[in-house]
């Protein structure tokens, strides 16, 4: 007899609710991976929060961030350590809470009157609080306080204000001084959606920016006693003041730049080809230059005490040369101008050397979300600088990548001979470099839109050449100079920054060392940096779900437009991109700066825009007596000299652009953009699409914030 099978229908139901348990084991199993890595998001959920505030179109209602951080508080208080779920909901959102207080109160402490328009020529009298020499006889750049006016209430008057001087040789810290100056509100962005320099300034407390007619005149001498800042600065300026005796150009401003973080002596072509070689990190200082300098300290001091037996056998020496490296560190960080990447860096050198102390693993991911975690809440505008992105993103790359493969750079190092170490120490430098680089990439292309191929061979010569050279002789030399002998050390600083500088000049020169791009549009930062995190913080499966993010940028950048037509904030520039990708500008002699942001915005090498012509026809651009008219992608643009040749552009233009007044309205409905506008608005981007004209300027993307003067129309 024949045996049946019976096959029984599988029920829909039913295999949704598998599903549905498969997929509550599998995410319960997931969390519990995490168990000792909650506190790793700790950063992550405050720059959520941080750069929430950041984005908001108008200043929130004060106390807001402190209201809802109290509604936080108070429910993890009332919820107990029972229900574990919702107060894990609960931390999620009280650390973006944290974060949004700490940039509110941040704002609310820096607080400064930023001025409104160009005024002077005006008497000012200050305090000077900061000098930095600006080298090649191009003066000097002073920052001054407790600031007077003329015509000025003292509500009206920024706390602070940065002048361009001539000479200054004869100045000092504390004095306080008059001049005729002319000031401007530090300028916004050079098109909307760029750097913003204002804000940049506003959490420096500067509210103005300017330059001295005369040399300043002293009014009132240094105080006798001064405070523990002007002391430093005084301290700044000797050693300034020595590295140029002993020194001569263009290692004197190397030196300046990597002793007391002076960059304004560093001359355009040198920068350029630091740049262009991928060395500019080491002329800002960072964590490279204070864990080196520290870290010298730190071995002389250990071998130093290891020389005595009584010491070296009996005594926990370590310890102790890392409690002088923390010392050391912190006395760099003033001597560098204790500026925030300077204070980062140093924190992030002290909770290593801490580590050392209380033995524990200096590389921890661990130490780097308290550090970061820390840097945020006390500084939450640093989360928006390149600095912060860059170093943090290196640091953490290293770490994870180091604790992958601790065991094969174990293995490798046992009974190794000097041959073998000498060999593991280059692969180092050459692994090192190569990880921080590709770490870096995305954010130096975001925000510089270029990046440097040869980085990683440039990095490979010169990186040993500071850390076994320049900067032990820095260290050498700030020794020496207590005594007066520090000409010889500055001397050998001075060998391996001539170096280091043949390298960068050398690599440069190679072609196509460097990679430029557009801009990136910011959710793309934003995408990629989540994206990153998620991959390397998360343990388990789910980790792939950081490539999602990280493939969302690659389609956001490829579908990004760049602005058809870009107008700075005084007219004094307009440029157009041509369907071929050539960027056309109106004048190449004024504004060099803008000028120059907008090739690199658009991905292109300084001094590559081509001019209109005054008259006569140039790529799709043809100019005449009363102005230039141009037919982009199926649009009519007018740009006009004068007011009369308004009326008869109007009945064919679809935009009017006009540098002088206008103040008038096309019959045909064609917009218009004159000097008001601009005045009003800040620079403009105009997109040209199938559908219609898209107008951006920069007074609407950035809102009413304190940071942002509002121009009188």
């Amino acid at each position: 007899m024949e045996s049946v099978v019976v096959i029984k229908p599988v029920s829909l139901l039913g295999a949704l609710s598998d599903f549905w348990h498969a997929s509550q084991a599998f995410l319960y199993k997931e969390c519990e991976a995490q168990k000792g890595m909650l506190f790793l998001w700790a950063p992550f959920f405050i720059a959520l929060g941080i750069g929430a505030y950041f984005a908001l179109p108008a200043e929130p209602p004060p106390f807001s961030g402190a209201v809802f951080l109290l509604i936080c508080v108070s429910g993890l208080l009332l919820i107990g350590p029972l229900r574990r779920k919702t107060r894990l909901a609960l931390m999620l959102v009280l650390f973006p809470c944290l974060g949004f207080t700490g940039a509110q109160w941040r704002t609310f402490t820096v607080q400064t009157p930023v001025l409104a328009h160009k005024i002077g020529p005006v008497e000012i009298e200050g305090r000077i609080e900061a000098i930095e020499d600006l080298g090649h006889g191009a003066g000097a750049r002073l920052v001054l306080r407790d600031i007077r006016i003329e015509g000025f209430e003292a509500s009206d008057t920024p706390v602070k204000v940065r002048l361009k001087v001539r000479g200054g040789a004869s100045l000092r810290i504390g004095q306080r001084v008059e001049a005729l100056v002319a000031l401007n509100p530090p300028s916004g962005p050079v098109m909307p959606g760029g750097f913003d320099f204002r804000r940049y300034m506003y959490f420096k407390q500067i509210g103005g920016i300017g330059f001295s007619y005369r040399e300043p005149v002293v009014v009132e001498g240094a105080p006798s006693t001064i405070g523990v800042y002007d002391y430093v600065e005084h301290i700044r300026r000797n050693v300034a003041a020595a590295i140029e005796e002993s020194l001569k150009e263009p290692q004197a401003g190397i030196a300046m730049a990597l002793i007391v973080g002076r960059r304004g002596a560093v001359s355009d072509e040198d920068m350029e080809a630091v740049r262009a070689a991928g060395l500019a990190h080491m002329l800002a200082i960072s964590g490279l230059h204070i864990g080196l300098f520290s870290g010298v300290v730190f071995f002389v001091i250990r071998f130093l005490m290891a020389l005595v037996p009584s010491w070296g056998l009996q005594r926990p020496i370590k310890k102790y040369a890392a409690g002088c490296a923390i010392a050391a560190a912190f006395a760099y960080m003033l001597l560098a101008g204790a500026n925030i990447p300077a204070q980062r860096a140093m924190m992030m050198t002290g909770i290593v050397f801490l580590a050392v102390i209380l033995d524990r693993s200096p590389l921890s991911l661990r130490l780097v979300a308290f550090a970061a975690s820390v840097v945020l809440l006390l500084f939450p505008e640093s989360l928006l600088s390149a600095s912060f992105q860059m170093s943090f993103a290196a640091v953490s790359a290293l770490i994870l990548f180091y604790n992958a493969t601790a065991e094969f750079w174990g293995r490798m190092h046992r009974k190794a001979g000097f041959t073998r170490k000498a060999a593991l120490y280059f692969l180092g430098v050459c692994t090192t470099t190569m990880i921080a680089s590709i770490a870096t990439a995305p954010f130096a292309l975001f925000h510089f839109q270029q990046f440097a191929l040869y980085s990683l061979l440039a990095n490979f010569i010169a990186v040993p050449i500071l850390a076994f050279a320049v900067m032990p002789a820095a260290v050498l030399a700030l020794f020496a100079m207590l005594f007066g002998l520090e000409s010889f050390p500055l001397h050998l600083m001075g060998l391996g920054i001539e170096a280091i500088l043949d390298t960068a000049h050398n690599v440069a020169a190679l072609p196509h060392g460097v990679l430029r791009v557009g801009a990136w549009p910011l959710p793309a930062l934003g995408l990629l940096t989540s994206g990153a995190f998620v991959f390397g913080v998360w343990n388990g499966w789910f980790r792939g779900v950081g490539l999602i993010p990280i493939i969302g940028v690659c389609i956001l950048i490829y579908y990004h437009k760049q602005p058809d037509i870009l107008i700075s904030s005084d007219f004094s520039l307009v440029a157009y991109k041509d369907q071929d990708g050539s960027l056309y500008i109106s004048n190449r002699r004024k504004n060099a700066f803008v000028r120059e942001n907008w090739e690199q915005a658009y991905g292109l090498e300084a001094g590559e825009a081509i001019s209109w012509p005054r008259e006569g026809r140039e790529g799709d651009i043809i100019c005449g007596e009363d102005g230039c008219r141009l037919t982009l992608k199926g649009y009519h643009i007018s740009y006009i000299y004068t007011e009369s040749s308004f009326a008869e552009e109007c009945m064919s233009a679809d935009l009017i652009l006009s540098p002088g007044p206008l103040r008038q309205v096309c019959p045909s409905g064609a917009f218009v953009i004159d000097r008001f506008d601009v005045r009003k608005n800040g620079s403009y981007a105009i997109f040209l699409e199938a559908g219609g004209m898209h107008m951006e300027n920069t007074a609407s993307l950035l809102g009413r914030r304190p940071w942002v003067e509002q121009l009188d129309p």
